[in-house]
């Protein structure tokens, strides 16, 4: 009968440590997710982003930077700009 408790007491202390070292890994793992998140936040303000067009030739899109603006449209190159705005 004795060794029956002793057993079932080991078992209840191997258990009781597991699920405490298991507790302290979600609460971890919980602490990091918080930390990954606030760090994306803040790279995400740390590239802002340009306004796209798309060409009136091709309909590629391009960064306004980059785009050429003829009559009234935007296009993707000089090439484009002078055929001008294709037919659908």
């Amino acid at each position: 009968m004795s060794r029956i408790i002793f057993f079932v007491l080991i078992i209840a202390v191997i258990y009781f440590a597991w699920r405490s070292m298991r507790l302290k890994q979600i609460q971890l793992e919980i602490r990091l997710d918080k930390q990954e998140k606030a760090n994306l936040a803040e790279h995400k303000n740390d590239m802002p982003g340009e306004k796209m067009v798309s060409c009136a030739n091709c309909g590629l899109y391009v960064p306004i930077s980059e785009a050429i603006y003829s009559n009234g449209k935007y296009y993707c190159s000089r090439q484009h700009a002078m055929k001008g705005p294709k037919a659908h």
